[in-house]
């Protein structure tokens, strides 16, 4: 960052790179950061539901790398870092509640999935939301990790007993290329407007059987040659994959269906809304640094809140997306942007109402 290069990262540290922009821009960095499968391309589809579907109050991102067939152990191996897997079962899970981000225990709200063609898989809590809890304004965000039925317990029963041992874990959770996989992703987002958008994307790999280390790849490798074809691509400094326009997303996703990514939204009506919304899509430009912004402008922008010149969790949000007018975010702030200029650094608003539980 410090060097002011050009990065795309996927390497979905517990550390985000957000914590840097100030440091990008001061450097003219430019970094694109967790652009996988999930989080990266869930990113995409969430952003694309809240900027062309009214807004959305709610969303669920369920997704899962698992070998075809189930076995008698653990019904898994790891494509990544099984310490990554590890530290994902472990660390609380952030989401997104009433408007609040919260942590509950990860491996919470465990529930039974119905996936196609592969029938009945366990969805449980994980930390994958990271940058849309601040970026998406919602109500309420979760991500689950999928797995074979019998993984997750058999993981709580030999950590309840003492039992789990990362030299142990790292052999049985063996990547095997002898094992064929399949990778699975389900985004769900309600809107404002009261749609429903439903996104299954599926694969079964290669010709080599092997899917979820492929489609993590993909959606990199397209990032970068979008990239490359469009060097303003981004702006300067640190920015999440649900950042990226709307064109670029739309790019990505016929990309992936070419190398034979199934890509399913669940309904003609949804299509059709879709096409309708794409067509009318504004085409937003970099405005001049003395241009005030007006209802109908998109605003990017990273703010602190503050409760008594005091701030609080979950009360810093970095490259946050605006459609002035729509009144998406706390109530009022759209309208306390109004004038604000491109040139702006600092902007204080001290007649907001944070949003309360009944």
């Amino acid at each position: 960052v410090s060097r002011g290069k050009k990065v795309i990262d996927l390497s979905f540290s517990e550390t985000t790179p957000d914590s840097l922009n100030q440091k990008a821009i001061d450097s003219g960095a430019k970094i694109l950061w967790d652009v996988g499968i999930a989080p990266g391309f869930s990113n995409m589809l969430i952003a694309y539901a809240s900027r062309f579907g009214g807004g959305i109050s709610n969303a669920e991102i369920r997704v899962g790398g698992n070998p075809v067939e189930r076995d008698e152990k653990w019904s898994y191996m790891a494509p990544f870092s099984p310490n990554d897997v590890i530290a994902e079962y472990t660390r609380p899970a952030r989401v997104l509640r009433d408007k609040k981000v919260i942590t509950l225990d990860a491996l919470s709200e465990r529930h039974i999935i119905n996936v196609n063609k592969k029938g009945e898989m366990e969805a449980f809590l994980t930390d994958g939301l990271r940058s849309v809890l601040y970026t998406i304004p919602s109500t309420n965000l979760s991500e689950y990790t999928v797995r074979w039925p019998g993984h997750i317990q058999k993981f709580i029963d030999e950590r309840d007993k003492n039992n789990l041992y990362y030299e142990q874990l790292l052999k049985e959770w063996e990547y095997s290329p002898e094992i064929s996989e399949f990778t699975w992703l389900e985004v769900v987002a309600y809107g404002c407007e009261g749609k429903k958008i439903r996104w299954i994307v599926s694969d079964e790999g290669g010709p080599d059987g092997h899917s979820m280390a492929r489609c993590t790849g993909l959606v990199t490798v397209f990032c970068i040659e979008e990239w490359i074809s469009n060097p303003k691509m981004l702006k300067i400094g640190i920015h999440p994959p649900e950042n990226l326009d709307a064109n670029v997303i739309n790019t990505i996703v016929s990309r992936m269906k070419a190398e034979n990514i199934s890509i399913f939204k669940d309904s003609k009506e949804t299509d059709k809304r879709i096409k309708e919304i794409a067509k009318n899509q504004p085409n937003f430009k970099d405005a001049s640094e003395n241009t005030k912004a007006k209802e109908g402008d998109l605003v990017a922008f990273d703010y602190t809140a503050t409760v008594d010149n005091k701030t609080f969790k979950g009360g810093e949000g970095k490259n946050t997306q605006l459609t002035l007018g729509k009144d998406l975010f706390l109530k009022g702030f759209d309208k306390q942007l109004i004038g604000v200029k491109n040139s702006d650094e600092t902007v204080s608003y001290t007649h907001l109402t944070l949003p309360t539980k009944a």
